[in-house]
């Protein structure tokens, strides 16, 4: 959720700034557009590492090989019972 909101984030200020140089003709500093790219690149980078981690988990939850369903009680099935 960090990433995909720092993405978004980062995207909207990148939009607003475009529209800005395009609406107003506003120069955009040049650190300005170096935060942004790191922003969006550290913000994929977060939903990977997510992704991954979800991934692993789930194998991991795979490989210890615990039953699906735990079974408390059996009850045995008579000759009378169908």
């Amino acid at each position: 959720k960090l990433g995909i909101s720092l993405v978004s984030l980062s995207f909207i200020i990148a939009l607003i700034l475009v529209i800005r140089y395009i609406a107003m003709g506003q120069q955009v500093s040049g650190w300005v557009s170096l935060f942004l790219s790191v922003w969006i690149l550290a913000g994929i980078i977060i939903i990977i590492l997510g992704l991954l981690g979800t991934y692993i988990g789930k194998i991991f939850e795979t490989v210890k090989n615990r039953p699906t369903y735990i079974i408390r009680e059996t009850v045995k099935k008579t000759k009378n019972d169908q």
